[in-house]
């Protein structure tokens, strides 16, 4: 059963990121920790499969990546995911999973109340402070994407652009992750073969998002997912 789990898990939340850009790892992270023996097993198989199915996109879209966006952003996205990954390899799970919980509260709150509301200017600082925060966010509980998507949103008035944009930095800081994930020793056989299983459901999800990309209301989708993140987030308070 959990098998079943974790390949719909997967191959909604690849449709939905693909159709929206955004979600991936929020909807699988609210699942992946109940279906695996611990939290950074869950966390390297997210990694693994939001780097697959971004890479694919990335390379769909190749010709309307605007590199210029995104590169200044990376530099702070690897110092912080350096450290964070460290924090992640000698804390608790039950400690971070409460963490979590806060984090996705927030989060939902923020989408659901204030997004509208908080404009980012796009310099080079507000780029740096947001690659910080997506990669502190991405390494702890892989749900990086809110910062960046934030800036990048406020760089775009091209939907197209912006979306190669967002799936080609998604590939890149997965590469640099999921490196960082094997050298403190948090790639196990277990993360491989959920890894392995999940990669299965890439294909189809892909397929399916890119249908939806034309024919669904992308803003009602995402407050759904973000309903979603609210309830799961009171869930591992509480717990």
């Amino acid at each position: 059963m959990s098998i079943v789990i974790l390949l719909l898990v997967t191959f909604i939340a690849t449709a939905i990121h693909t159709s929206t850009s955004f979600g991936f790892g929020i909807i699988t992270i609210m699942v992946f920790p109940l279906l695996m023996p611990t939290y950074s097993c869950a966390t390297v198989c997210v990694t693994v499969l939001t780097l697959a199915f971004t890479a694919i996109n990335a390379i769909r879209m190749r010709h309307d990546i605007v590199w210029k966006w995104i590169v200044p952003t990376f530099i702070s996205y690897f110092i912080a995911s350096f450290f964070a990954v460290r924090a992640l390899s000698i804390v608790d799970d039950g400690f971070i999973k409460k963490i979590l919980g806060v984090v996705l509260i927030c989060l939902s709150l923020y989408f659901i109340f204030f997004q509208k509301r908080i404009k980012m200017q796009p310099t080079k600082r507000n780029g740096f402070i947001a690659g910080a925060l997506s990669g502190t966010l991405e390494s702890l509980f892989c749900v990086g994407g809110p910062p960046i998507v934030l800036y990048l949103l406020t760089v775009s008035n091209d939907v197209r652009r912006y979306t190669a944009s967002v799936q080609a930095w998604f590939a890149v800081t997965e590469i640099f992750l999921l490196y960082m994930r094997y050298i403190n020793g948090l790639i196990t056989p277990e993360a491989v073969h959920y890894s392995a299983i999940g990669l299965l459901a890439i294909p189809p999800g892909i397929y399916l998002g890119s249908k939806l990309l034309n024919h669904m209301n992308p803003q009602r989708l995402k407050n759904v997912v973000y309903t979603i993140m609210l309830i799961y987030g009171s869930i591992l308070i509480l717990r």
